[in-house]
């Protein structure tokens, strides 16, 4: 009986076994560099995100007001702490979200304050009301932001009369209007500022630190005119 022949017999293909695992290994480190990018711009857009959305400082700033105030008391001196309305207009413009920060601080800062009452909010710029109007106009000249650097000017106008007549608020030249002898103030001023800030900050910090450096320069020459105009004899 004959036996078999061994040599015939099939047998499993025989593998290189460092080739094998270099053809494994190849994919992987052909993902490493992708995964690594992608890792990095996740991290970035994270960054940019809370940069731009987040309220954070760690900054110093310099900044510079000037300013020049023209003013009108007519009618009667008035007695200190005498005017006191029961609402005062309040329109801000210009400067975008910057504007809608001012106005909501500043609506803080004075309400219920004397000589103010209750700070009633204008939806659009008008000549004339019956109650006292403070008019604010936000001018950019130079706005440049980087998370590191930062530096704007801005000109601001701002505009008040006791007895609602605000008419002049948009002449070059100011000429305010008669209040037929009643007791009245109007003021016209204008803010030059400069600021500029080193270090770590993002926008909303920036936004608000802006916002807070307009708003107090409103809110002390208001109370500085009405004092002046309710002491002046």
């Amino acid at each position: 009986m004959a036996l078999p022949d061994k040599s015939r017999r099939s047998s499993a293909p025989e593998y290189d076994k460092e080739v094998f695992l270099n053809t494994i290994d190849q994919p992987l480190k052909k993902s490493t560099p992708i995964k690594r990018w992608i890792a990095l711009l996740a991290a970035l857009l994270i960054l940019l995100a809370a940069f731009t959305l987040l309220d954070f400082r760690l900054s110093k700033s310099s900044s510079t007001v000037n300013s020049e105030v023209a003013s009108s008391r007519q009618g009667d001196a008035l007695p200190f702490g005498s005017f006191n309305p029961a609402a005062t207009g309040l329109y801000v413009e210009g400067g975008g979200s910057l504007a809608r920060m001012v106005q909501n601080h500043l609506t803080g800062l004075l309400q219920n304050q004397s000589p103010v009452g209750r700070v009633t909010a204008i939806n659009a710029p008008v000549d004339r009301m019956d109650i006292p109007v403070l008019y604010v106009e936000i001018k950019p000249v130079q706005h440049f932001y980087t998370p590191f650097y930062t530096r704007s000017e801005y000109e601001l106008e701002v505009s008040y009369a006791s007895n609602g007549d605000i008419s002049f608020r948009t002449q070059a030249v100011t000429h305010f209007q008669s209040s037929n002898g009643e007791p009245a103030l109007q003021y016209k001023a204008h803010f030059s500022l400069t600021d500029t800030t080193y270090g770590l900050i993002s926008y909303p910090a920036y936004q608000k630190s802006l916002a807070d450096l307009l708003e107090v320069q409103i809110r002390d020459n208001h109370q500085k005119q009405m004092a002046d105009w309710q002491s002046s004899p």
